[in-house]
C-alpha cells in the first residue's frame, strides 16, 4: 500500500521532511523507542479524576503526544497518511500487550478480573470528522493491525454519536476547545443501540482512543457503556497529552480500583 501510495503522490518522511518514505527509517525507530513503555495518564486527564484527586477510570497510554508520535498520527489523521496506519497500529498492539497481557497487566483493574477477554470499543470518529477525511482513523488501525494483537480480542464498535442540545452542534476541532467546552459538547454525545446492548450485557470492555487531553471523550464513552449494561475496565489510548499536574492530583493512586463506570454481578 506504502509502495503504491508512494508511486501516486511524492512522499516525504511525516517527522523529518526526508524524501521517499512516509516514516524513515531513523525516525521510525526513535517512534518506536518513545513507545516501548506504555504509561498510565489518566492523572493528566482532567474529566478522568475526581475533586480530591481519585482516578475514575484508569488509562494507559502508548506514548506522550510529542515529537515523533504527534507527527505521526497527525499526518495519519488529517495529511492524508493513510499508510501510517501500520506503525500506529502497532503501537497500539504494544499498548494492549502491556495493558492486557502482562504480568502484572498495565491496568490493574484487569488483575483478578474473569478470565474472559475484554472487548475492545473504540471511539467513533465524529461525522464532520469522517467527511473531512473519507476515513474513521481507528477503524483503519484496526484493520492494519489485524494480525497483530489487538486482532486477538473481540472487537465492538458499540459506540454512536448523537446530537444533543446546542454544544452537540459546535462545529470545528474538538482540541481548539477549552476542557470546560469539550465537557460539555461531550455530554450525551455518545450511546450504544438497543441491539448491541445485549453483546455487551456484564463483558469486561476497554475502550479505545487515539489521543487523550481533558479525557472528556473516553468519560462520555464510559458513561454510555456502562449505562449498556458493559463493565468498563479502562482505556487505551495512543498518546495523551502530558502537562503540569494539579497540586490535588499528584499524589492520585492510578492503582485504585475504580468503581464509578464498573458493574458487577448483582448490580
Amino acid at each position: 500500500m506504502g509502495q503504491f501510495f508512494g508511486l501516486i503522490f511524492p512522499v516525504c518522511c511525516a517527522v523529518c521532511a526526508a524524501t521517499d518514505a512516509l516514516l524513515c527509517a531513523a525516525c521510525a525507530g526513535r517512534l518506536r523507542r518513545r513507545t516501548a513503555l506504555p504509561f498510565p495518564a489518566a492523572r493528566f486527564a482532567a474529566a478522568l479524576c475526581g475533586a480530591n484527586g481519585t482516578v475514575n477510570l484508569p488509562v494507559l497510554a502508548g506514548g506522550r503526544y510529542e515529537q515523533e508520535l504527534a507527527r505521526v498520527i497527525l499526518a495519519f489523521k488529517d495529511h492524508g497518511a493513510v499508510p501510517l496506519a501500520g506503525e500506529l497500529s502497532r503501537v497500539l498492539d504494544r499498548t494492549l500487550e502491556s495493558a492486557v497481557l502482562a504480568d502484572p497487566p498495565g491496568l490493574p483493574v484487569l488483575i483478578g478480573a474473569p478470565a474472559q477477554a475484554p472487548v475492545l470499543v473504540p471511539v467513533p470518529c465524529s461525522p464532520a470528522g469522517f467527511r473531512r477525511r473519507g476515513f474513521d482513523p481507528l477503524a483503519e488501525l484496526f484493520r492494519a493491525g489485524r494480525r497483530g494483537v489487538a486482532g486477538s480480542f473481540p472487537v465492538v464498535p458499540a459506540l454512536r454519536r448523537v446530537r444533543r442540545g446546542p454544544w452537540g452542534w459546535l462545529r470545528g476541532p474538538q482540541k481548539a476547545m477549552s476542557g470546560a467546552a469539550r465537557r460539555a459538547k461531550t455530554a450525551g454525545s455518545l450511546r450504544v443501540p438497543k441491539r448491541l446492548r445485549r453483546v455487551l450485557a456484564g463483558k469486561p470492555c476497554l475502550i479505545v482512543d487515539d489521543v487523550l487531553t481533558t479525557g472528556a471523550t473516553v468519560a462520555e464513552a464510559a458513561r454510555a457503556l456502562a449505562g449498556a449494561g458493559a463493565a468498563v475496565r479502562g482505556a487505551v489510548v495512543l498518546a495523551a497529552v502530558v502537562g503540569p499536574v494539579p497540586r490535588h492530583r499528584l499524589g492520585c493512586d492510578e492503582q485504585a480500583t475504580p468503581r464509578k463506570y464498573m458493574r458487577t454481578e448483582g448490580e
